[in-house]
């Protein structure tokens, strides 16, 4: 087969394949699917544009081009980005062999009567204009930036009346992008190393995933050798995706400082990953829960230790499930464990006419939810800082440093309070000892995904792009945000309990019931004014 390739590239006096090119191109006929991908630098265009080239008929030595009843496309998103980069590239490689353009029907037509299209789909029901068409060879660019829909679709419309033409479907992406997690776990998921062929029960088709590292493409670093250092000054986790095409780490990743292990020369606790171990009876815990039928149903269970770590060490997924089915599972998951707090999305407190998915959720768990907060934007901002794993910069400190005539005269003018609020600034903080905060166990891997898989909105840069699946983040953000909540109720607590102790404790040395009872008046005072609501507990 390899000599077959050679003697048919030799027609391309400017063109050779890379070593990963040819494994694209060797991939045998049965294989319907083939997804080219990874890294930048790769030749994945360049490698769509050939393949019909070089790629001959099933009973003759004719190429695919040569043949008068072959027809194939090749697509880019949007027509700009076809203009830019496919066109001009498509008639460097296309014209040498006699092939004539037609600018209005973006379409080149050879000698032999073969035609070849270049095609956009910027919005997502264009593919319908497709849907009369057979194409015996569909190449996808960029194949990321396409819709889910869109793939699927057009992959419908390969199909072939001659039996000495193949059905070849041919996908060339980054990791990123619209259709990240569908490629992912559709190609690269079931073996990240790739090139073995993976066999659809469903479908009974065939596919296989071959990486492209920048590595690969020596063409490019000889013509560029500083393309590489260039990448090399991105930061760790969009350089492993742009010159290793890792799909686990990609650029456009919202949480992009997420580590399943510490990147290179980062410390040690770079990690939000662990072992699992059995969770202490007396650490709080809490449940958040974002319901669905058509969308899942899903759950989040987390421990909180002492040191204010949060550990997740359970997660739950159902779709198309009733409210008192999921709601019992939930009951029986949780038997035995003091759920302190129960986040349920708002929505489950609308009143449908009947009983509210709130009151079954209560009547068949026997939990007393509360009302998850579902602000976006700050939901998303607590996961960035409960990930964050490099201790914060040291608190300001006036230059001037401390001076007694100025802490006189804020006493004077704004009371104790701002006094202390001053002195602060010259206390030097305790080191961060318990971070990440966030610790997830290593068995919820559709949580892990669920994190690595959210992307920006294009239209809302402070938010996540909603996709099929994320229910799960959903509940992420309602389960830390009760935990924050919980921390902070601590905190003030144990805050409270020190005052206490130390004008109990000045009640002993002085003797002065009546210094202790108006310190004992504001105390209460204070408690009461800033009491958070009851919590809800299991029961």
């Amino acid at each position: 087969m390899e000599e077959i390739l050679s003697q048919r590239i030799e027609k391309f006096a400017e063109w050779r394949p890379t070593s990963r090119q040819e494994d694209f191109l060797q991939v045998p006929y049965s294989v319907f699917e083939v997804l080219y991908g990874g890294a930048l630098g790769g030749g994945k265009s360049e490698v769509l544009l050939v393949a019909p080239i070089v790629l001959k008929t099933k009973n003759s030595n004719r190429q695919l081009y040569e043949h008068p009843q072959f027809t194939g496309i090749i697509f880019r998103r949007t027509y700009p980005q076809l203009e830019k980069s496919l066109i001009p590239r498509a008639k460097l490689l296309y014209e040498p062999l006699g092939a004539v353009y037609n600018e209005t029907k973006k379409v080149f037509t050879f000698p032999s009567g073969a035609k070849l299209f270049l095609g956009h789909m910027d919005k997502e029901s264009d593919v319908l204009q497709h849907d009369t068409n057979e194409y015996q060879y569909v190449g996808i660019d960029q194949a990321e930036q396409f819709t889910e829909f869109q793939l699927r679709y057009i992959s419908s419309r390969i199909r072939s009346s001659n039996p000495d033409l193949p059905t070849l479907f041919r996908l060339a992406a980054n990791p990123g992008g619209e259709s990240h997690s569908f490629l992912r776990d559709r190609f690269v998921k079931p073996n990240p190393v790739g090139n073995v062929i993976l066999h659809d029960k469903i479908t009974n088709l065939q596919r296989i995933y071959i990486p492209a590292k920048l590595a690969d493409n020596p063409f490019l670093t000889a013509n560029d050798p500083d393309y590489v250092n260039r990448l090399n000054l991105l930061p760790e986790s969009e350089r492993a995706a742009k010159m290793d095409g890792d799909w686990f780490t990609f650029s456009g990743q919202v949480f992009s400082e997420f580590r399943t292990r510490p990147m290179i020369n980062e410390p040690s606790n770079a990690c939000h990953i662990i072992e699992p171990f059995p969770i202490p009876s007396y650490w709080p815990k809490i449940l958040g829960v974002d319901w669905g039928y058509a969308a899942d149903t899903a759950a989040i269970w987390a421990a909180i230790s002492p040191e204010g770590r949060i550990y997740i060490y359970r997660t739950y997924k159902k779709k198309k499930t009733t409210v008192r089915t999921w709601a019992t599972e939930l009951a029986n998951l949780s038997r035995g464990e003091v759920i302190i707090r129960n986040p349920l999305d708002p929505s489950a407190w609308i009143n449908r006419g009947q009983l509210t998915i709130e009151q079954e959720y209560r009547e068949a768990s026997g939990f007393s939810p509360e009302k998850a907060d579902n602000d976006r934007h700050s939901g998303i901002s607590l996961i960035h800082e409960f990930l964050r794993f490099s201790p914060k910069p040291p608190k300001r400190v006036p230059i001037e440093g401390f001076n007694l005539e100025t802490a006189n005269r804020i006493l004077r003018m704004n009371g104790l309070d701002g006094y202390n609020e001053y002195l602060n600034l010259f206390t030097p903080e305790e080191g961060e000892t318990n971070l990440p905060i966030l610790q997830i166990f290593n068995t919820e891997s559709s949580l892990i995904e669920s994190i690595q898989t959210c992307q920006y909105d294009e239209k809302d840069k402070e938010d996540v792009k909603e996709w099929n699946g994320d229910d799960l983040f959903d509940c992420l953000r309602y389960t830390l945000k009760s935990c924050k909540v919980y921390l902070e109720e601590s905190k003030r607590e144990q805050k409270l309990l020190a005052i206490q102790s130390k004008i109990e404790s000045d009640l002993l040395s002085s003797g002065n019931m009546n210094a202790y009872y108006m310190q004992m008046d504001k105390l209460d005072r204070d408690k009461r004014s800033s009491a958070p609501r009851p919590v809800r507990r299991y029961h």
